[in-house]
């Protein structure tokens, strides 16, 4: 079966890098791009995607948040997190079949047997290593506290998340100590 991919990054130069990456380096040229969060459900709708690599952190939104639409809409889609956040969000996102995480600052080897795994349905080494046994902890977190730790690992401030959000800055200070009482 022919690979369909959608890149969904807001970063222009990376989008580039990675289009050039899987064409030179595994002969794939049946790729898309979207550039907000917002496009990638859009996209989704319109093309059957074999796979999604996509960025955490979007102007318009946060990938986190519409992982679990995505995976419930989409559960055949292997979906990479290809971003330059922080890697502990990778213990949340777990439970919803995101095996592949791979950090823009790994060396191109590292990055070349990560992708490798994710177009051949692999899980790598990293990902069996990280891998807990009934670690159900992102199903207890509601889709906005998913949002907020998602704008936490992007290092926003409480401010900056509640601007994003729309929301009192209280309630992210609340949202957050839900988030950590259900670690």
């Amino acid at each position: 079966m022919d690979k369909l991919i959608l890149i969904a990054d807001n970063h222009w130069t990376t989008v580039d890098g990675i289009r050039l990456f899987l064409h030179e380096k595994f002969g794939l040229t049946d790729i898309e791009v979207v550039t907000t969060c917002s496009a990638i459900m859009d996209r989704l709708k319109l093309n059957n995607y074999n796979h999604l690599i996509m960025e955490l952190d979007f102007d318009d939104d946060t990938s986190a948040s519409i992982i679990p639409t995505i995976k419930a809409l989409y559960p055949s889609l292997k979906v990479a997190i290809f971003t330059s956040l922080k890697e502990d969000i990778k213990e949340y996102l777990r439970d919803y079949g995101i095996y592949h995480f791979i950090s823009k600052h790994s060396t191109k080897e590292q990055i070349e047997k990560e992708f490798s795994a994710f177009l051949n349905g692999q899980l790598s080494i990293e990902s069996l290593r990280k891998i807990k046994r009934n670690d159900n902890r992102l199903k207890k977190i509601s889709p906005r506290e998913l949002q907020i730790l998602a704008l936490i690992y992007a290092n926003k401030s409480n401010d900056e998340i509640a601007h994003k959000l729309n929301i009192r800055k209280n309630s992210v200070s609340t949202m957050k100590y839900r988030i950590v009482s259900k670690r």
